[in-house]
């Protein structure tokens, strides 16, 4: 019997933009648009809204406005504001990692008498691969999945 799980293919957007937080404050576009969406969303109060508009620099602007997103929620009216706003770039960015797209897969090998449970994951380029089993000869069970 063999399954084969996606158990996380969906990136984690607000962790996305922490990390990306100094690539995006010098991409993103406030000033036409984007501000007023994300008012419009319930995303920024307008007490938030004036506050982003003062900063006199755009990726001052840029890093004040990343500072107040604080939910996946928000995160989420964010990457639509910017697909509203003719930013899809940087949407596509946030939710592909910068780039380097995340999954990860689970992979189960029943036998006669033991379970295998296979892992792997995709972490910047590297293959990372997890493997738990009830058997006690794991190099057999390598050998296994490798074939």
């Amino acid at each position: 019997m063999l399954h084969v799980i996606c158990l996380d293919d969906a990136p984690n957007i607000l962790s996305n933009i922490k990390r990306l937080k100094s690539a995006l404050a010098n991409i993103i576009e406030p000033d036409f648009g984007l501000l007023d969406e994300l008012l419009s969303l319930d995303v920024l109060t307008r007490r938030q809204y004036a506050m982003v508009r003062s900063e006199r620099k755009v990726f001052e602007r840029n890093d004040a406005l990343l500072d107040l997103l604080e939910s996946e929620d928000q995160c989420d009216e964010f990457v639509k504001a910017l697909h509203r706003t003719g930013q899809q770039h940087i949407a596509n960015f946030i939710t592909q990692n910068g780039g380097q797209t995340q999954f990860i897969i689970g992979l189960t090998l029943c036998f006669k008498k033991s379970t295998i449970l296979f892992l792997s994951y995709l972490a910047d380029n590297e293959l990372i691969v997890i493997i738990v089993s009830a058997q006690s000869d794991l190099k057999s069970v390598v050998l296994l999945i490798k074939s």
